[in-house]
């Protein structure tokens, strides 16, 4: 997981708003919103719901791997347990009515019934304040 921050620190994400996802060509974005929505799916995803002027929305998909948990950071079979030490991975879901920036990469959810623009996996989410 070392190698997801490093990649996190070294790569661009081009500023798009919640509107232009659905035109823009990037797809490490960056994308700032209000939150109206969040859920978690059946699949252990945490969905959040973004909007930046009540009508358009895009969702962020937090995947369980990226959540804050602790978890042994070792996982070679030859380390004792007592040698693992544990790290915090650093997405939390927010809370209704924050804003947010999420950055990741940028898809178009085109299953049955959504027909969305997404963040999928969130890679970086950051409360800011709200205009």
């Amino acid at each position: 997981m070392i190698w997801l921050f490093v990649l996190q620190l070294a790569r661009p994400y081009h500023v798009e708003t919640v509107a232009s996802l659905l035109t823009c060509r990037h797809t490490h974005v960056s994308v700032t919103g209000r939150v109206i929505l969040v859920r978690k799916e059946a699949d252990g995803d945490i969905h959040i719901r973004i909007s930046n002027n009540g009508k358009q929305f895009a969702v962020g998909e937090i995947i369980p791997t990226l959540m804050r948990v602790e978890r042994p950071f070792a996982n070679a079979a030859n380390v004792a347990p007592a040698d693992q030490t544990t790290y915090a991975l650093p997405i939390q879901p927010p809370k209704l009515n924050e804003c947010v920036e999420l950055r990741g990469i940028r898809r178009f959810d085109n299953e049955a019934g959504h027909g969305w623009p997404e963040i999928h996996p969130v890679e970086q989410l950051t409360v800011v304040p709200c205009p």
